[in-house]
């Protein structure tokens, strides 16, 4: 779906809250602003107070916004490694080149580390 604002689904969500994953290790929980993150972690961690960091948005994809794998693969060959793995290297037209999205992450992580607290992203 790459940056679409698509809901989670409800077998998601519900596969979310079954996990019982214990989160009080954790001082700050941080998304992306999707609704599909932030429901998922709101399954997660039910009243737990959650942030939003627009740089943890999935990469924008361009074209391909929306488009079923399989669609993408037939258009754009070229973009896919043998196995039907998709080339991170390469960018989908009108998206975001793959390092631009590491380094919007990673920036993240990096304000985390040097933060005394513990963070779940």
């Amino acid at each position: 779906m790459g940056s679409l604002d698509v809901p989670a689904t409800a077998l998601g969500l519900s596969h979310a809250r079954k996990l019982r994953i214990d989160l009080d290790e954790y001082d700050h929980l941080v998304t992306s602003p999707l609704r599909r993150a932030s429901d998922t972690l709101e399954a997660l961690a039910p009243n737990r107070p959650t942030g939003v960091d627009p740089r943890l948005a999935e990469r924008r994809l361009g074209v391909w916004e929306g488009m079923s794998r399989a669609r993408v693969a037939a258009q754009y060959p070229d973009f896919f490694l043998a196995d039907d793995v998709m080339d991170a290297t390469k960018t989908p037209p009108a998206g975001e080149p793959f390092a631009a999205f590491v380094e919007r992450v990673e920036s993240v992580l990096r304000e985390a580390e040097r933060s005394d607290k513990s963070l779940l992203v």
